[in-house]
């Protein structure tokens, strides 16, 4: 199990959502690497409109909000060691997600999660083979979670 952590301190998702999009991100890390994953941290911040539009700016050139940024640090462990891992941050803004499927924002938010970790580990979608590779281990990752 890896190390998950989420700020939350302006209580912009219910309490009960907290430890969904831990075991979200916490699913992925342990999935994709393994034993390894026991080793890593990640954090999950969850913010509002304003501070995720300046986040999107600053770091993205992009201007307005948006539902997920991703910050690697470290790579991926390729195997099992003895020092930690800080693997990056998840932002996420519930007010700038999407609803997915019958679960709604509840949904959108565990699937910027997903997504989120996915990018931590090295995923991208800046072409259509990665998109496509992305987008199905996020389905994939996103169904353990939410159960169709």
């Amino acid at each position: 199990m890896s190390l998950v952590s989420l700020s939350d301190e302006a209580g912009l998702l219910p309490p009960e959502w907290h430890d969904t999009l831990i075991a979200a991100v916490d699913g992925v890390l342990s999935a994709e690497l393994g034993p390894a994953a026991e080793r890593c941290e990640a954090g999950i911040a969850v913010v509002d409109a304003t501070t995720i539009a300046e986040l999107n700016l600053r770091w993205m050139g992009e201007e307005g909000p948006t539902d997920v940024l991703s910050f690697p640090v470290d790579d991926p462990p390729a195997q099992q060691g003895d020092h930690p891992v800080a693997l990056g941050d998840i932002i996420i803004c519930p007010e700038a997600t999407a609803p997915y499927g019958q679960n709604g924002v509840y949904g959108g938010v565990v699937l910027c999660a997903v997504h989120g970790a996915l990018h931590l580990l090295g995923h991208d979608h800046a072409t259509p083979a990665e998109e496509a590779a992305m987008f199905g281990l996020q389905e994939l990752h996103v169904a353990r979670v939410l159960p169709p």
